[in-house]
């Protein structure tokens, strides 16, 4: 997807506490599942469909679905002001979305869940749940952590932590029609969020470069690290149960909506 770049431990720009509970709000999902279903009305869905205008509109990939660590287009880190506690759902999302929209070069963003943040932060030093792509890449990038199977890779135990939004081009209107329509969110003009920080610059991969991560994601991404992988797979029961009671409620939203349009109808 994004956010993964270099096996070497950085420097941090977002220096985490040693409490890391201070940095990364991991949720109890056994316990919470009824709360996530309840909020997530308002934490997903909304910039899933292309935007009436046509200027910038994105479509959403389903939750795990995505290119793995090719971040061309850079990496933030998206937080509330002034607590510096990562963003989430739609906030997320939405700020995001600014980033790719003010960058003239991005083609796709793709948004990390919080439970996922503490593992990066483990083995690089800093947190980003905001990376973009500027270049559409071949099919040995992807990663699919969508699927039913008995041993994931640590491609796909670290995917299923993020969403991906690929940018609609054609659906996009030309520069003077997106200025004319005047919505600073999907104006190719939009200006970045003030909320989102640079952690990873922006890169364009040689030849070579791009072939060692294809290598590194067909052998399974792996990392030789007993903790960082522990950390994933924690991660990705959490982020897996989070998608799965959003959908659960995207659900009863659509067949609660057909069965007031139908009642409304029938009377």
């Amino acid at each position: 997807t994004h956010h993964l770049h270099s096996p070497s431990p950085r420097s941090s720009i977002y220096p985490c506490p040693k409490s890391k509970s201070k940095c990364v709000n991991l949720p109890n999902m056994k316990s919470n599942l009824a709360v996530i279903a309840a909020t997530s009305i308002n934490a997903v869905g909304v910039i899933a469909q292309p935007a009436s205008s046509g200027c910038n509109s994105y479509t959403k990939f389903p939750d795990g679905k995505t290119t793995y660590s090719i971040d061309d287009g850079g990496c933030f880190f998206c937080a509330e002001s002034p607590s510096l506690l990562p963003l989430s759902g739609n906030d997320l999302a939405n700020n995001c979305k600014r980033m790719c929209s003010s960058d003239p070069e991005c083609v796709s963003f793709s948004v990390g869940r919080p439970a996922v943040l503490s593992a990066h932060d483990y083995l690089w030093g800093r947190q980003s749940n905001c990376c973009l792509e500027r270049r559409e890449y071949p099919s040995g990038a992807w990663v699919d952590a969508t699927k039913e199977i008995e041993a994931e890779t640590q491609c796909q135990l670290d995917a299923m932590c993020w969403t991906r939004y690929e940018k609609n081009k054609g659906l996009m209107l030309s520069q003077q029609q997106c200025d004319e329509d005047g919505d600073g969110v999907h104006s190719p003009t939009a200006t970045p969020s003030n909320q989102c920080a640079v952690v990873w610059e922006e890169k364009t991969y040689s030849d070579a470069e791009l072939q060692a991560k294809l290598d590194f994601i067909k052998g399974g991404c792996k990392y030789n690290d007993t903790i960082f992988e522990s950390m994933l797979k924690e991660a990705y029961s959490t982020c897996k149960a989070e998608a799965y009671a959003e959908s659960m409620a995207i659900s009863i939203i659509s067949h609660s909506s057909a069965m007031y349009a139908y009642v409304s109808f029938s009377q």
